[in-house]
């Protein structure tokens, strides 16, 4: 089976501590599941975008701005019959480049892992992040969601992407 990249539209953040808040995406009782492989062409782009910033995005969660909160690391976890994408909170690397962190989002593909749990990785492993700026009300990262997005409605999709004051240039 081939990773796959999905999302319940419920967009799962940590906005300044450890409690979890959930977006729906779309409004509650509506069916947003989406799901795409990680070889489709528009989320290689969102990787790609990601990882040319995560530079940037590593240097500012370790020493981030007052208003800047919900920094997160979109990994992958192999399943056994694939790969499902998950966030990854409170993270910290070592000096040889491995990464910890604690599973910010429901895991479906697997009982192995579960929210709340720590999960171990390297910076390859890592395909996506995420920050918000509290002043401007805009999410930053989160480039698989642009890539998610693509399959929506285009209304959907900009409302969404309004919202969130989401760059879904790639």
């Amino acid at each position: 089976m081939k990773p796959i990249i999905c999302a319940g539209f419920a967009l799962v953040v940590c906005l300044g501590g450890a409690t979890p808040v959930r977006a729906e995406l779309p409004p509650a009782g509506e069916d947003g599941v989406v799901f795409m492989g990680d070889e489709h062409p528009v989320m290689a782009r969102a990787f790609a975008r990601a990882k040319a910033g995560l530079d940037e995005f590593l240097t500012l969660a370790q020493a981030p701005g007052r208003n800047h909160v919900g920094f997160a690391l979109k990994v992958g976890l192999d399943t056994g019959d694939g790969t499902e994408y998950v966030w990854i909170v409170d993270f910290r690397s070592d000096k040889s480049g491995k990464f910890s962190g604690t599973i910010n989002n429901d895991v479906e593909m697997t009982r192995k892992w579960k929210l709340g749990d720590v999960y171990s990785f390297h910076r390859d492993d890592i395909v996506d992040w995420i920050y918000f700026d509290r002043e401007t009300r805009k999410m930053h990262g989160n480039y698989t969601l642009c890539a998610l997005l693509t399959e929506e409605k285009p209304e959907e999709a900009a409302r969404v992407k309004a919202e969130y004051k989401l760059d879904c240039d790639f």
